[in-house]
């Protein structure tokens, strides 16, 4: 039987929990330990994290500048590909880069992860002409795609390999909400950084250019005139955005390289010192379990359209009553960054108490699903007017039903790494997460289809028969704790 080592060192925190075994597994003695270095470990992940999403949401903030400093050369169509680029190149390099995960350990894909942000922010710092800057741009978030797969990958792997099993969620929890806050970061920051920009603006170019090529329409192609000494001003705001981002980046960047270990000396659980699969009988395993894959559809089906349905948020919201143009973006970008905010706590706050009850991660999820569905079809039914509306109802329709889905997060991920146990972490995340995005991109696609963009209208329906359906899902999956069994013997 493993047992804990009940001597204290300097920096580290010793179990309080003997971590018993089943009966059947023949497993020898480890010396659990807790590392009070598990704390810098989770804050350096996490802001690698923000800034990940800050540097993915750089420009929507501030599209008004850019569009007019930069004209004719960005457009809608510019700004679109930029965001595309996260989730292309999220789908496109996962496999290898998830072999890269599992092989080479955390370490070296924080180092490469980090690099390749890096390379990418660093590339907008140069002074070069717009033509240059725009190619530089384009590469930045192709990069920066690339890096969002461990940052989205690795969350449980990093609360398995340093946090006890009281805590995993919790730091799962941590991890997944710091990418989303980089998002909110972005637009805070780049307005106050950048001048000519009102406000916040939930500017979908995706969206709108489809709209325009369905319906035929031609953009403008003529630049706003813009005020004398103003243009300066904004190229020079963006230039100091882009210098602030490499900045935030390169600091993440060296206390990685200085001091980011794989794993503690020792282990915090049994199950963490224990042996995973290899990457290819792990991804076979995944790929072919029932539970796991009930799972993988339930959580892409509640959490992936909704993620994506954000960068449309304006284009949902624009039939209803919420005043002149200036007034809808106004309310738009609150309700935006109140969710941002909501979603964060409830799913901090949620995975603190997964992580105190224990044993009851499918309870849970069915519970706030529940509770989840109900405000997005009260969102819906608002939406089509089919119930009166008020702006007090799209207010908390809207932060209720997000911060209730984004909360089921963290548990998702946890769930289903108990569920295939002992596939490796990385891999559940990765695959997760490649569902996740392919939903999200396939909602956003039917932006293109020419009957289906010219009526917005259709939007509340696929939100609501997206959540709806993942809720029978996940009631068939079978409740199994695979790791936990061997760390606390539920």
């Amino acid at each position: 039987m493993a047992t804990t080592n009940a001597s204290r060192e300097d920096g580290e925190e010793v179990a309080n929990e003997r971590s018993p075994l089943l009966s059947n597994h023949d497993v020898p003695e480890v010396d659990v330990r807790v590392y009070k270095m598990r704390w810098y470990i989770l804050v350096v992940f996490s802001l690698l994290g923000i800034y990940q999403g800050m540097v993915w949401n750089t420009f929507g903030p501030i599209s008004s500048s850019v569009l007019a400093v930069f004209c004719p050369e960005w457009t809608d169509a510019t700004l679109a590909l930029y965001g595309n680029w996260g989730n292309i190149m999220y789908i496109i390099p996962v496999i290898p880069v998830m072999w890269f995960f599992v092989n080479k350990g955390l370490r070296a894909s924080m180092v490469l992860t980090s690099s390749l942000m890096l390379i990418g922010t660093m590339l907008r710092v140069f002074p070069v002409k717009v033509s240059v800057f725009t190619v530089m741009c384009h590469i930045c978030a192709i990069l920066n795609g690339i890096a969002g797969i461990v940052i989205f990958s690795a969350p449980s792997a990093v609360s398995s390999a340093w946090f006890p099993p009281e805590e995993r969620t919790t730091a799962t929890g941590v991890a997944i909400v710091f990418n989303n806050l980089g998002n909110a970061v972005s637009f805070l920051l780049g307005p106050a950084i950048v001048p000519g920009t009102n406000g916040t603006h939930w500017h979908n170019a995706s969206a709108s250019l489809a709209l325009e090529e369905v319906l035929g329409q031609e953009s403008n192609n003529s630049c706003p005139v813009v005020p004398e000494g103003e243009a300066e001003k904004m190229e020079q705001g963006v230039a100091h955005l882009m210098y602030l981002e490499f900045g935030m980046v390169a600091a993440c960047f060296l206390a990685i390289l200085i001091y980011f270990p794989s794993k503690p000396k020792h282990p915090p659980s049994l199950t963490s010192a224990m042996e995973r699969m290899e990457f290819g009988p792990g991804l076979k395993k995944i790929c072919t379990n029932r539970n796991a894959l009930l799972m993988t559809l339930s959580f892409s089906l509640f959490n992936g359209l909704i993620a994506s349905w954000y960068s449309v948020m304006n284009i949902t919201f624009e039939p209803l009553p919420l005043g002149n143009a200036d007034d809808k973006d106004r309310i738009i970008g609150y309700i935006g960054l109140w969710a941002i905010v909501g979603n964060s706590v409830s799913a901090i706050l949620v995975s603190r108490m997964v992580d105190s009850i224990r044993g009851r991660m499918k309870l849970t999820l069915l519970v706030l699903m529940s509770l989840g569905i109900l405000c997005w079809i009260w969102l819906g039914l608002l939406c089509l007017r089919v119930i009166p509306f008020s702006l007090i109802q799209l207010y908390v329709s809207t932060i209720a039903a997000s911060a209730l889905t984004y909360s089921t997060g963290p548990i998702f991920f946890e769930f289903t790494v108990e569920l295939v146990y002992p596939v490796p972490e990385g891999i559940v995340g990765g695959f997760l997460t490649t569902v996740y995005n392919s939903i999200g991109m396939i909602f956003l696609f039917l932006f293109y289809v020419p009957q289906i963009a010219i009526h917005p209208h259709w939007i509340p329906y696929a939100i609501m028969g997206s959540t709806v359906i993942s809720f029978p899902l996940m009631l068939l999956v079978q409740e199994q704790y695979n790791r936990a069994s061997l760390d606390l013997a539920i």
